[in-house]
């Protein structure tokens, strides 16, 4: 199991989500845009649950989550916005994920929340990294360590959406008391 999870760690460093800069400057169409979406974030797609489709995206497009396609072509804005919901959208509600990009953009615009998104994220995957090969010192198991280990990052998980759903809800309280004070 231990060999497994390493070889499963090994794949997950060579994730590096794209910089702006990175991601394609030109114009692509709906399946396009879906396969380079899949494409990146191959460690959370599956066949049977897909990290994004054209039905997802029309719902955002509907929602004002997104900008609208300009002749059913997504740019670079597009992408940005389709990576940063695919992956939020896996511990934050629609609602609150679209909240939290409005605020993020609206302090640092599109292209410097979603790189600060790419750079929390990839350090927060390599810390994971190193807490999966670490050796379970701080446990004192040896039976069950494995089983202990997932529990303790089931309950980080818990712990860190918890606070990160809290503080998108300050913020929304905050915007609507200032918004009610002008």
């Amino acid at each position: 199991m231990r060999q497994t999870l390493n070889e499963w760690a090994n794949e997950l460093g060579k994730v590096t989500l794209t910089p702006w800069e990175e991601l394609p400057n030109f114009e692509l169409y709906s399946e396009q845009t879906i396969q380079y979406i899949r494409e990146l974030l191959w460690f959370i797609d599956s066949d049977e649950e897909p990290i994004i489709t054209k039905a997802m995206i029309n719902n955002y497009v509907k929602n004002n989550i997104i900008p609208k396609p300009v002749k059913k072509k997504y740019t670079r804005v597009h992408l940005a916005y389709l990576i940063a919901i695919s992956m939020l959208k896996q511990v934050l509600s629609i609602p609150q994920v679209k909240a939290g990009l409005e605020y993020q953009s609206s302090i640092s615009g599109t292209r410097g929340a979603y790189n600060l998104f790419c750079e929390e994220t990839n350090l927060a995957l390599a810390n994971l990294i190193v807490q999966i090969k670490e050796e379970d010192i701080q446990l004192n198991i040896t039976d069950y360590s494995q089983g202990r280990k997932a529990m303790r990052f089931a309950s980080n998980a818990f712990a860190y959406k918890l606070i990160a759903t809290k503080m998108v809800e300050l913020k929304l309280f905050i915007d609507s008391e200032e918004e009610k004070k002008s």
